[in-house]
C-alpha cells in the first residue's frame, strides 16, 4: 500500500496522532521516573569470545547508562529458531 503523496512532509507528531496532546514545558517534575535502558544480549559468538566484549563496549559507548543482561552467547551458529526460542522463553 503506497503512502499518500506528501504524507511524509507533515510533522511527525501529526503523523503519529500526537498533535492534540498537551506539550510539556521545562524540566521533569513530580512523579516522573527516569529509567536506564535495558539491553539483552543474545548471540552465537560463544562464551569466551572477545566479540561479546566488543558488542558490550559499543552499546555502552552509545548509551553509558544502559543495563546489560547476557541472555546467552551459546546459541548454535546461525540457529535463528534456537535464538528465537531463547527470546521467547
Amino acid at each position: 500500500m503506497a503512502a499518500r503523496p506528501g504524507v511524509h512532509e507533515q510533522e511527525p507528531a501529526r503523523l503519529l496522532g500526537a498533535a492534540g496532546l498537551p506539550r510539556r514545558g521545562g524540566s521533569l517534575q513530580g512523579d516522573a521516573l527516569l529509567v536506564s535502558p535495558l539491553v539483552t544480549l543474545t548471540s552465537d559468538f560463544g562464551v569466551g569470545s572477545p566479540y561479546v566484549a566488543a558488542m558490550k563496549a559499543a552499546v555502552l559507548a552509545a548509551c553509558p547508562t544502559a543495563q546489560l543482561v547476557d541472555l546467552s552467547h551459546s546459541v548454535a551458529p546461525f540457529d535463528i529458531l534456537g535464538g528465537g526460542f531463547l527470546l521467547w522463553a
